[in-house]
C-alpha cells in the first residue's frame, strides 16, 4: 500500500521506473485462479494515513459497487481525472 500525491506521479512510478519490470512479471507471483480485484485507489484528505483496513473497506466497496469517486481503479482514474498512463 502507498500513497501518492497525485495520478501523474503514481503513473510515472507504475509505468516508467523498474516497478513495469515487476509489473510484467505479476504472473510469476499471482495465482491465476486468484484472479480478483489487487487494486483499489480513493483519494485521502493531506495528512491523513489510511491503514490496512481501510484499504480493505475499500477493496470491497469496489468489489460490490463498481468505481466511483469513493473507490476506484485506472479506468475510472483516467476517465475523471485525465491520467495518461
Amino acid at each position: 500500500m502507498s500513497v501518492w500525491r497525485d495520478l501523474p506521479s503514481l503513473e510515472h512510478f507504475v509505468w516508467q521506473t523498474v516497478h513495469r519490470r515487476f509489473y510484467d512479471r505479476r504472473a510469476e507471483w499471482f495465482d491465476a485462479a486468484g484472479q480478483g480485484l489487487r487494486l483499489v485507489m480513493w483519494w485521502v484528505p493531506e495528512g491523513h494515513r489510511p491503514g490496512i483496513a481501510e484499504a480493505a473497506d475499500k477493496l470491497q466497496q469496489l468489489a460490490k459497487t463498481g468505481e466511483s469517486d469513493a473507490a476506484f481503479g485506472w479506468t475510472h482514474a483516467r476517465a475523471r481525472w485525465g491520467a495518461s498512463g
